[in-house]
């Protein structure tokens, strides 16, 4: 039998000081040993997928450090701080939270052999709750602010509390010009839940479109994960807590909608969870004609501005939405028809879509045509996706000709492996693939199109050409032919192109390891050439990680001159990178692992 997966935060409990030393090396791991130790951690926070969140006192200021344990079981970590690398703020949350795990296990180990918590908290009188709960006051911040406001709550109503929620939304604007403001979001986080532990819903609910607003203006100038991941826990608390509210369900799902059209940094994520619950069809029908009724106001301002018509294309999409879960769908082309196609370019693949979906094909096919012919030269994407729809509609058909064709027209047009690779699927439906391969090739090589000869196999395009505008200028197109001789195993073409790529090419780089590890069976001395020079730069950037990069790139030079018999080779240009980087003594550790 299969042994469960431990979880994330099992995983986290049994990391050891070898594993955190491993991950940020033995000076890191000893400057986090003493900022943990002089208790510079502070508003810890985990959450269930082992994601923890600090505030670590530094020596000039405060930071925000967060540390992730991936599925894998690799940390990463992210800190406002300046360094670059894993930090010693990283180090000292992951000691601060073992700490805190190991007190939590020795309270629970010693609760199993006499009470449980619950039983524990049940056997003690009024007063001895009262002293446990001020204690714990005293000594935990986060405690103390959750009893404060609690008692505010119930002395006074929420009045006060809503205000100094609105005062902190102004200080995490303020601040997120400068920080991602994290201690400020969890404070209020914990604020909306004590509105909403105390039944003020209603409240907490008002509070949302005013935390949507500042959460996007500071995403304006603060693009930190922190801060966006933090803003949205309080959004998401808002919708779950929504079904409690005095607002209808019709009125709930306007509420929803007005908050996604709103939410320019993706910054409600629990909003399409709510509107996957369960309505019936009389309250998604009475949401669409709430939405109807926008559309119609806004139809004649649609093309006034992008924002204008961004937000009609989103009401058209929920309105969309709306009417089907209502089963009104058959409205939905009437209404594109006499109010909403060509208002904006998003319409016409909307409306072709369903006509798809009705089945009414050859319609879908007039308003392609029609549809590539408005936005070609204003909204490129949309004409783009309308070409795809044809190509689909063609593929269903069978029609392989015409599919082909119009994939060797966006191979011309963009050339690329992935591009060759659908060319050469299509072309084998039709038996035509060798003479479309040399006729592509030949491209890539002159920048001569071969439809324009005689011997070429294929049928014009159904319809309008795709612009060239952004194919390529120059010829050879060196990087993907290169790219195709690597997939297609061809190693002397490999190095032919490759010899004749400028080092300033932007990509050069990039396919320099692709090259050499393509071509070390055939061309070992060329290869391992290249292989020295990329790790040699890395090794020079002097950090951990870039020496693990460049490990990546001797082991196959040492493959090389080994299975070809050149020991002595590998062996004294070992020596040499341990001779020219005596003191760089974690690289040192790594290269033993290689003689």
């Amino acid at each position: 039998m299969n042994q469960p997966q431990p979880t994330t935060i099992e995983q986290l409990k049994t990391l050891t000081l070898t594993n955190l030393e491993r991950w940020a090396g033995r000076d890191i791991l000893s400057r986090g040993q003493c900022y943990q130790h002089d208790g510079n951690v502070r508003n810890l926070t985990c959450t269930p997928q082992g994601k923890l969140t600090a505030q670590v006192r530094g020596s000039i200021r405060t930071y925000t450090t967060r540390v992730t344990l991936t599925a894998e079981g690799v940390l990463t970590s992210k800190c406002t701080c300046p360094y670059d690398n894993t930090c010693k703020h990283a180090v000292a949350v992951v000691l601060e939270y073992l700490e805190q795990a190991k007190q939590t296990l020795k309270v629970y180990s010693k609760a199993s052999s006499a009470l449980s918590v619950s039983a524990y908290l049940q056997s003690q009188t009024k007063e001895q709750l009262v002293a446990l709960l001020e204690e714990l006051a005293e000594s935990h911040f986060p405690v103390a602010k959750v009893l404060q406001d609690r008692c505010t709550l119930a002395g006074a109503g929420p009045k006060d509390i809503i205000a100094s929620i609105k005062k902190e939304l102004a200080q995490l604007e303020e601040q997120a010009e400068w920080d991602d403001g994290v201690d400020n979001v969890t404070h209020l986080k914990q604020r909306l839940e004590n509105l909403l532990a105390m039944g003020y819903v209603d409240e907490a609910v008002g509070i949302g479109e005013e935390l949507l607003n500042v959460g996007n203006r500071c995403m304006e100038t603060n693009t930190g994960e922190y801060l966006h991941s933090e803003i949205a826990d309080c959004m998401a608390l808002l919708f779950q807590a929504l079904p409690r509210s005095s607002m209808s369900l019709v009125e709930q799902i306007l509420w929803v909608v007005d908050m996604k059209l709103d939410d320019e940094y993706d910054l409600g994520e629990g909003a399409d969870t709510f509107l996957q619950g369960s309505f019936s069809t009389e309250d998604w029908s009475q949401a669409a004609e709430a939405l109807l009724k926008r559309l119609t106001h806004l139809s004649s301002k649609s093309k006034e501005n992008y924002s204008a018509t961004y937000q009609f294309d989103r009401l058209i999409s929920y309105a969309t939405k709306m009417l089907q879960q209502a089963g009104r769908e058959a409205e939905l082309i009437p209404l594109y028809q006499q109010q909403w196609l060509g208002k904006t370019h998003l319409s016409y693949l909307n409306f072709v879509e369903l006509l798809r979906e009705a089945g009414r094909i050859e319609e879908a096919l007039q308003w392609i045509t029609k549809g590539i012919a408005a936005t070609e030269k204003t909204a490129a994407g949309i004409a783009k996706q309308l070409r795809d729809r044809f190509q689909d509609i063609q593929e269903q058909a069978n029609n392989w000709e015409q599919v082909t064709a119009l994939i060797a027209e966006d191979f011309f047009n963009f050339p690329s492996p992935e591009n060759f690779m659908k060319l050469q699927d299509s072309a084998e439906h039709i038996n035509e693939w060798p003479a479309i391969r040399t006729a592509a090739l030949h491209y890539l090589e002159t920048g001569n199109l071969p439809v324009d000869s005689g011997s070429w196999p294929l049928p014009p395009v159904a319809i309008k050409k795709s612009s060239r505008e952004n194919a390529p200028k120059q010829f050879p197109e060196i990087v993907t032919l290169i790219e195709l001789a690597i997939a297609e195993k061809r190693p002397n073409d490999v190095m032919y192109w490759y010899t004749k790529l400028t080092p300033k090419h932007w990509l050069y780089k990039i396919l320099e390891e692709k090259v050499a590890r393509a071509v070390i069976a055939t061309h070992p001395d060329e290869a391992i050439l290249i292989l020295k020079n990329l790790a040699e730069k890395l090794i020079a950037l002097t950090t951990v990680s870039a020496y693990h990069e460049a490990v990546a790139y001797l082991q196959p030079i040492r493959s090389s001159l080994l299975e070809s018999g050149r020991p002595e080779e590998w062996h004294d240009y070992l020596q040499q990178l341990r001779q020219k980087n005596a003191r760089k003594y974690k690289l040192l550790a790594m290269l033993d692992t290689l003689k």
